[in-house]
This record gives structure tokens, sequence and C-alpha cells, in this order.
């Protein structure tokens, strides 16, 4: 898919509301607008929709002999999301639901790969 078809796509999302912009990205409008502010100023997101890598990240070494990491050569870490179970009140229980019906928070987390945390987003 190009580019050109996917912002046409993410165009069509948020250009249906709210409602439609969290059915399909979990997400408002507004929470979706500082997502893509936050790609763009801090991690180098650029027009065709590829992000500019720091420079301080260092990729797994050629050489690497650590039985965990040397399948990943080249690689500069990782990135995961989570769901964490969360008690809200009875009225805010709606934006906390999942599509599987728990009531939890999404938690994404970037981590370099000697193991450290170089990012957590919340919500």
């Amino acid at each position: 898919m190009n580019s050109r078809i996917r912002r046409e796509a993410l165009e069509h999302i948020i250009g249906e509301g709210d409602r439609n912009c969290i059915w399909e990205l979990r997400m408002n409008t507004n929470a979706f607008a500082n997502l893509c502010e936050l790609l763009e100023v801090q991690g180098g997101l650029n027009e065709d929709g590829h992000v500019s890598l720091p420079e301080q990240a260092t990729p797994v070494e050629e050489d690497c002999l650590d039985p965990t990491w040397r399948r990943f050569k080249g690689c500069l870490g990782a990135l995961d999301g989570t769901y964490i179970e969360v008690t809200v009140p009875e009225s805010e229980k709606a934006k906390y639901r999942t599509r599987k019906g728990k009531i939890c928070t999404n938690v994404l987390r970037v981590c370099n790969w000697e193991m450290g945390f170089v990012y957590v987003l919340s919500g």
C-alpha cells in the first residue's frame, strides 16, 4: 500500500469524526493529532510515513554472540504494547473498554537492544 492510499484511508477515518476515529484507531481525533505531532517532532516522521531514527541509537553488532540478540543483527531495539487492567469510575468505563470487553489502559513501550526503556506511552 503506497503512502497516498494510506494517507487517504487515515483522512477518511478521522474525517468521519471522533466516533469513527475511536472505533478504527482506539483514540479520538485530538489524541491522534497529538500522536502525529509527537511522531513528527520527536520521532522524525516525514511525509512518506517513515521515521528518522536518532543518531545515538546503535544497532546490534554483526559479531554479537549474545544468544538473545544475535538473531537481531542490525536492529535498534523493540516496540511492544500491552493492556493493563485498571479500576475506573462507572462513568469512565466506556473509554477504557477494550474490544474484548475488559477495562484496561494501553501502554506502548520502546526499548533499545540493551533492554533500556527509551520511550513509554500510557493511555
